[in-house]
């Protein structure tokens, strides 16, 4: 962290937690950008086939399977990990079809960050899913 930024502390009320009753202080730059991003997040960028796609599938914003040598494969995309980022934009909390829609959308190359399944659903049970509605930023960056 920052030291000039130390003194920013983000007050988080108990619509946060889960079961929670308490409100708590975390350092600005804590929350809640890291809570998507981390050491065990991962950027990989990989390159769309003849007929466009990646060569991963999902389900929930869950890579579920890999095509057989596809650049996906090839680049380390792995199943059992979720979907953070598409191109730089928030995926998170998205359907399926508006994650599809994305991919779809952009140039090749296509990056993608994941993050393990086991991590982001440890990370998930334990905040409010209004609290994700309303504050995840789904805009697309200018890049």
């Amino acid at each position: 962290m920052c030291h000039k930024l130390q003194h920013l502390v983000l007050k988080v009320e108990n619509n946060v937690m889960k079961n929670s009753s308490k409100s708590m202080e975390l350092p600005f730059l804590s929350f809640p950008r890291a809570f998507l991003y981390g050491p065990f997040e991962r950027t990989i960028t990989v390159h769309k086939d003849s007929a466009g796609t990646v060569g991963f599938g999902f389900k929930n914003g869950k890579i579920i399977n890999l095509v057989k040598d596809s650049s996906a494969a090839r680049n380390g995309v792995l199943i059992d990990h979720n979907l953070l980022e598409v191109n730089g934009q928030n995926v998170v909390g998205l359907k399926d079809k508006e994650i599809s829609a994305i991919i779809r959308e952009a140039p090749s190359p296509v990056t993608v960050t994941i993050m393990p399944s086991f991590i982001y659903d440890h990370m998930l049970k334990n905040t409010a899913s209004s609290f994700i509605k309303k504050t995840m930023d789904h805009t697309i960056p200018d890049l």
